[in-house]
């Protein structure tokens, strides 16, 4: 992501050190404080010479404060005149497929366009497409959403029906947008997802459990039940709701895991403190396997956030550790794995942490999750890279493994996939 990127203030490096744009001023005016301090005449004379020359060095100064001031607002208003949708997965009772056929999906999806040009970026702000995962519980009532813009519906819909054509889509209200910001009315508390580790190194996916084999039903492990589990457990009054919003990233995901796995060898060289061939430990080489398996693959942009809502007389704060453990079972000591951050995560209860900054932090992250804000202005909030298969392995439509009495299944899709289906 570039200097300007919706994904980060605007920043300046200043000896490796990114600094932000509005820190500027203290620091020029610090500089000359100390030159003033150290050589006063001089001093005097160099600030003569600038203002003579403030033609020079005004304007483009200027231009470089306010160009992401600029981006931001252009993104604002390229948005606010762009349709969305958002579609409900209904889960057919028989699925036989194993993950890899949501990453053939999440792959299929993987588009970038609409931001190739300065015209598009810059004046029209335009921005590449993002789409919504989502998992939500209705007291108990576990139900898959998948969101994003007018425009993508037919990517969405022929990406899923290719691997499962008895999934039913369909096109409804949108949930989030309808529940009210009622503070008084309603308990809340939510925060973002991020990982433990850089994101070259993967959590631990289907193929770690073995799902990418075909084995019998009955000796499947599956790890994605627990969080449906949980989802399950939300009692009367209450929801729960996860959203993973993703975009197909910009990074050079597989230059930044080679420069990764370099560094491994190189501390490895270092630990034996020979000049000839580098002898990895076990935890050196799955570590070099893992990020160079992972940064192989497709990749995605992604901010997750939960939030946790109930009426206030039902409000449960035992879901609350559920939900920042929900993805622990894909949490790795060696390799990667999820943490909380941000949300309401941030508080620790002190006397200064008033319940009026609480309620702001609460509506805020609701207001966020409305929007699917991660990566464009005003939400802009913490976001990470993860593999299709890593995706795969936390959002997909579950197999017959998994037996969750409150998720509905359907017996078959009532309606086709549509007749132009690639083949």
């Amino acid at each position: 992501m570039g200097v300007f990127s919706t994904a980060k203030e605007p920043v300046f490096t200043f000896v490796g050190i990114p600094i932000p744009f509005y820190v500027a001023p203290v620091l020029v005016f610090a500089f000359v404080f100390i030159l003033w301090s150290l050589a006063p005449n001089s001093t005097y004379q160099g600030v003569l010479l600038a203002g003579h020359l403030w033609a020079l060095w005004v304007p483009p100064l200027l231009g470089v404060i306010t160009w992401g001031t600029w981006m931001k607002f252009r993104q604002a208003y390229w948005w606010s005149k762009q349709d969305t949708k958002l579609f409900e997965l209904k889960i057919p009772r028989e699925v036989l497929k194993s993950p890899l056929a949501m990453e053939t999906v999440l792959a299929s999806m993987h588009r970038a366009g609409g931001e190739g040009t300065f015209w598009d970026r810059s004046i029209l702000g335009k921005f590449r497409p993002a789409y919504s995962l989502e998992l939500v519980s209705f007291e108990g009532q576990i139900r898959f959403f998948v969101w994003g813009r007018k425009g993508m519906q037919n990517a969405i819909e022929t990406s899923f029906y290719g691997q499962f054509p008895e999934v039913q889509i369909v096109e409804v209200d949108d949930y989030a947008l309808r529940f009210p910001i009622d503070l008084e009315k309603y308990g809340v508390w939510g925060m973002q997802y991020a990982l433990t580790k850089d994101d070259v190194y993967p959590i631990k996916t289907y193929v770690d459990y073995g799902l990418d084999k075909d084995p019998k039903e009955e000796f499947k492990v599956d790890p994605f039940g627990n969080v449906l589990e949980f989802l399950g457990s939300v009692g009367k009054g209450q929801q729960v709701w996860i959203q993973m919003v993703i975009q197909v990233t910009t990074k050079d995901w597989r230059k930044d895991g080679a420069a990764e796995i370099k560094k491994i060898k190189e501390e490895a060289k270092e630990a034996e403190g020979s000049e000839g061939p580098v002898m990895l430990s076990e935890d050196q080489k799955r570590a070099v396997d893992a990020v160079d398996r992972n940064t192989s693959k497709l990749a995605y942009d992604v901010g997750m956030r939960g939030i946790y809502i109930a009426e206030q007389d039902k409000f449960n704060g035992a879901m609350i550790p559920g939900l920042i453990n929900a993805y622990r079972q894909f949490s790795s000591e060696s390799l990667n794995g999820f943490k909380p951050k941000g949300g309401m995560t941030q508080f620790d209860d002190y006397p200064w942490e008033s319940q009026r900054m609480k309620d702001e932090v609460k509506a805020h992250l609701l207001t966020k999750y409305k929007r699917r804000g991660f990566f464009r202005a005003p939400d802009v909030d913490h976001t990470f890279v993860l593999s299709v298969e890593e995706l795969a392995t936390i959002f997909r439509i579950p197999s017959r493994t998994i037996e969750v009495p409150t998720l509905p299944r359907i017996q078959s899709s009532t309606g086709e996939p549509p007749a132009n289906l690639p083949t």
